[in-house]
């Protein structure tokens, strides 16, 4: 004859499966810990990245022949470095377009908001830099063509004001990309913020530091 009666055998067997179904909540509620902690590990990996201002991420480095060039580090966003091909245009990567986009990045975090006043820093003074700029790629002759046809150049200012001109509008077009970038890439992480109920900075901290950081 059992020891036990049905109505305490339905009992034990309803506490086994409460047992079972409290064992199934703690199970879930530590992989939502985890999961919350890979998740704060992941965003602390990209702040360490926000971290360095946007002119950090261009680097110099040295050739084999001894030469030294201006580079994107390792581990640069993504959006910067689509940023940088699109700034050089039909380009190939050339010194000159990296040395400066550096030069523009240093200046959007000085905050620099408007391409014009970069690109006027920017603009060659000399004769001979304005002639090397023009032979280091003949694509670069369609802005000075487009100075010349669209801002009252004359002959009587001479080729090198038309080779400055040309020069300067190459600038500002580069400082134009950067600048949306910058400001494409700050809407699209305010968003991630809105999205995850985090709070994030305010566009003059992006401009400062490059890449915000949220909080965890």
């Amino acid at each position: 004859m059992s020891e036990f009666t049905d109505v305490e055998i339905d009992a034990e067997r309803a506490a086994g499966r409460d047992a079972t179904a409290e064992h199934m909540i703690e199970m879930n509620r530590a992989a939502a810990r985890r999961a919350t902690v890979a998740a704060q590990d992941e965003r602390r990996l990209r702040q360490a990245a926000a971290g360095r201002s946007l002119s950090a991420w261009f680097v110099s480095a040295i050739r084999s022949s001894g030469e030294t060039f201006v580079k994107l580090d390792d581990g640069a966003p993504e959006w910067l470095s689509d940023a940088v091909r699109e700034a050089h245009g039909d380009e190939s990567p050339d010194d000159w377009c990296y040395d400066r986009l550096q030069s523009i990045a240093c200046r959007i975090c000085d905050g620099a908001d408007e391409s014009w006043p970069i690109a006027d820093q920017l603009t060659d003074v000399y004769n001979a830099d304005l002639c090397a700029w023009l032979s280091g790629n003949l694509y670069r002759a369609e802005f000075v063509d487009e100075f010349m046809e669209n801002y009252g150049w004359t002959t009587a200012a001479g080729w090198f004001a038309a080779m400055r001109g040309g020069q300067f509008l190459q600038l500002d077009a580069m400082a134009s990309v950067m600048l949306g970038a910058v400001v494409s890439a700050h809407e699209s992480y305010v968003d991630e913020c809105e999205a995850e109920e985090l709070e994030a900075h305010t566009l003059p901290m992006w401009l400062v530091h490059g890449m915000p950081a949220g909080p965890l």
